[in-house]
């Protein structure tokens, strides 16, 4: 992979110190946000690799091992180069995905099912072949909460080529699915009963799809006749939101094992965080960037990345940092605070503006008063806490914002850990991804 190493060095335009300006932000957390004691010192993290397993986690590992062998056997190299006349290599069952660079469907390989992402190039180039590297980059020590690269091909066609990855796991759904199926629940649950006929139907039709998809989260399958059972429909409600809270530092650990390799997403977004009932995993790195033959951080260029997410400084064209991927989390983190919320929902005078197409959140940063609202008037009392971890992750300037190592700090205060403290959600932690390490986790 060292050639395709060498295309992605050749891409930096400009070598920028973005490090100082991300770390100038990180006392901010500790002061500002939690406005507490002084926390933990700096541990070592405990939620990197894959060394302590519940039963599910390793029969996910297991089904790992077993498609990279099954590659293996198939091929000689992790990247291969395919002639214009030989076959398709794989078989492509159901569509998990797709858009204007390229499909995924499900397939398999030594009978595990795997994702096949197939885009097409022109001509073969760093750009082209940025995933592949860094994926291949990060497959030596694979953590929890990344996807694994089985392997790659380029397939020559007529005109250009066909690059196909085949990814593990496959996952259920993505974040962005699950919230959209929330707040299709959520209407249901909150006007249901107030609207016109024809609306309710329509919220009905949402709310059973909502229904179907969102019942494998939960230990207790509901049929879409449940969603006249109010008592059901709510037990539901609660068991997505105590798997949101779970997911923040899990999606923060995985940043953060990015961050510690000198990598940066550079599009981080909901639908970018994969899911499933036994596990949560980062994907697409199309747009990332390795860093590490740099002597700084900080990269000024054009990169298309997605508007409605990115960081102001990315909008701008300016020099960015690993701090863009800490503003983009947040806004994904806002996103799925506000469905831990009462409101359930968006302020009704601008979800319809928001959900538009020339959206964004480092445009509209005027508002992030209103939006974190409603975590104020929550039973919970840690949501105001995690409000003000939010607000300073979306902080227009960079070196304001706190680096993702002071965010692992923040969410290790004892009252996100400690499920007894609260009647609604549960910790916000899973056993893979613990808290760091301090005197409340003593025993007296």
């Amino acid at each position: 992979m060292g050639h395709y190493k060498r295309c992605l060095e050749q891409q930096e335009l400009e070598e920028r110190d973005g490090q100082a300006a991300a770390s100038s932000g990180a006392d901010n957390l500790s002061m500002d946000v939690l406005a507490q004691p002084r926390m933990y010192p700096q541990s070592e993290h405990a939620c990197q690799t894959i060394e302590s397993l519940d039963n599910s986690e390793e029969d996910i590992i297991t089904q790992g091992m077993a498609a990279s062998r099954g590659w293996k056997a198939q091929f000689e190299t992790t990247l291969v180069h395919l002639a214009r006349d030989s076959p398709e290599p794989f078989t492509a069952m159901r569509r998990l995905g797709g858009g204007g660079e390229g499909i995924i469907h499900e397939t398999r390989l030594a009978d595990v099912p795997l994702a096949w992402k197939r885009t097409y190039t022109k001509r073969l180039g760093g750009r082209a072949l940025n995933e592949v590297a860094i994926m291949a980059n990060l497959s030596g020590q694979r953590h929890k909460h990344i996807v694994q690269l089985i392997g790659a091909y380029t397939h020559q066609q007529r005109r250009g080529y066909e690059i196909g990855l085949l990814i593990f796991p496959v996952a259920h759904c993505d974040l962005a699915a699950l919230l959209h199926d929330m707040d299709n629940l959520g209407s249901w649950i909150e006007r249901g009963s107030e609207v016109s006929r024809i609306k309710q139907e329509q919220l009905q039709d949402g709310a059973l799809s909502a229904v179907e998809m969102l019942s494998t989260f939960s230990s207790k399958t509901l049929t879409p006749l449940s969603i006249h059972s109010e008592e059901d429909i709510q037990a539901l409600w609660k068991v997505l939101q105590q798997y949101l809270c779970r997911s923040f530092v899990c999606m923060t650990q995985a940043v953060a094992y990015l961050h510690r390799n000198q990598i940066r997403h550079k599009d981080l977004k909901p639908s970018q965080f994969l899911l499933s009932p036994n596990g949560l995993w980062l994907t697409d790195f199309g747009w990332s960037t390795d860093t590490s033959a740099l002597s700084h951080s900080a990269t000024s260029n054009g990169d298309n990345i997605t508007f409605r997410y990115q960081a102001p400084e990315r909008a701008m064209k300016g020099s960015c940092s690993r701090s863009e991927d800490v503003f983009s989390l947040g806004c994904t983190f806002l996103e799925m605070g506000i469905h831990l919320t009462e409101s359930r929902d968006w302020p009704r005078q601008d979800s319809r503006i928001m959900a538009g197409a020339k959206w964004s959140f480092q445009n509209n940063l005027a508002e992030i008063k209103t939006w974190l609202l409603p975590f104020s008037g929550d039973r919970d009392r840690r949501l105001p806490l995690l409000a003000r971890i939010i607000e300073q992750m979306m902080q227009r300037e960079p070196k304001n914002r706190p680096t993702i190592d002071r965010i692992i700090e923040a969410f290790s205060y004892k009252d996100f850990a400690d499920a007894s403290r609260s009647e609604c959600y549960g910790s916000f932690f899973e056993l893979c991804c613990k808290p760091l390490e301090g005197p409340w986790t003593e025993s007296e």
